[in-house]
């Protein structure tokens, strides 16, 4: 496993020869930078999360999402045969919500949402997901969420003998390590940088082996998928769509 301290040994390495950071710069910084980078720029198989159960809180038009949510890759209502929801566009959300019509509390419109910054001082809050209707009792677990976490940042711990480490598979950590000494150098004052900065220094490595072997070995870890769903037997309804027999999104009008 990759340690904070292992990781800035590499950046200290780095700006060994001859290069270092413009003032106020961190290496802890330029590691977390990386960090972000290399979870965003492949969609790596380690970032799937187990699936965790989400509540849903009477009178709150919204459900919490993981602190370390990147993005949904799978749903599914814990009692699907008698609860449903359909994910769909922050305008469509906002007609139903201006909507007068009743509707069941069994069924949900959804999507997803990022909170304003409290204080410029404070980081964001998490994403979270906006519904409709507003649940009227709350159902906790209801909803199962699957998805691709986000990189966190890794920060040193004083005192308390904790140390931060990396969340990668040991087949990433090299093609990691990489874009850590990529960020270093691009970053760094140099006399000359013929490498053309960061995203030279990039090029370089994801057209290298040490890359490749790794997003093959990520790839390998599930590499069948079983049968394309969303096809023409299941096109009467769209593919962001679960419904249930028991589970109708509108009320009888009598």
């Amino acid at each position: 496993m990759l340690t904070l301290t292992e990781i800035k040994k590499h950046t200290d390495f780095e700006l060994g020869g001859g290069t270092s950071l413009p003032g106020g710069i961190t290496t802890e910084s330029v590691i977390n930078h990386a960090g972000r980078a290399f979870y965003n720029i492949h969609p790596w198989n380690f970032r799937y999360r187990p699936p965790v159960a989400l509540d849903l809180i009477a009178d709150q038009a919204y459900i919490e999402l993981p602190v370390d949510f990147g993005e949904k890759v799978g749903y599914q209502m814990t009692q699907g045969l008698n609860f449903g929801i359909t994910f769909t566009t922050p305008q469509d959300v906002a007609n139903h919500r201006a909507t007068t019509v009743t509707v069941s509390q069994n069924y949900y419109w959804a999507t997803i949402s990022f909170p304003s910054q409290i204080a410029s001082t404070e980081a964001p809050p998490p994403p979270r997901i906006e519904i409709w209707p507003t649940p009227a009792a709350s159902k906790l677990g209801i909803f199962t969420l699957w998805y691709r976490s986000r990189w966190v940042d890794l920060e040193s711990q004083v005192g308390d003998g904790a140390e931060d480490v990396a969340n990668l598979p040991d087949y990433a950590e090299a093609a990691f390590l990489q874009f850590v000494r990529a960020f270093t150098a691009g970053w760094g004052e140099r006399l000359t940088q013929p490498q053309g900065g960061v995203e030279g220094i990039l090029g370089l490595v994801m057209n290298g082996f040490i890359w490749q072997a790794a997003i093959t070995t990520d790839g390998l870890v599930q590499s069948d998928y079983g049968v394309q769903l969303g096809g023409a037997i299941q096109g009467s309804y769209p593919f962001s769509t679960w419904r249930s027999a028991s589970a109708s999104p509108i009320a009888d009008p009598t």
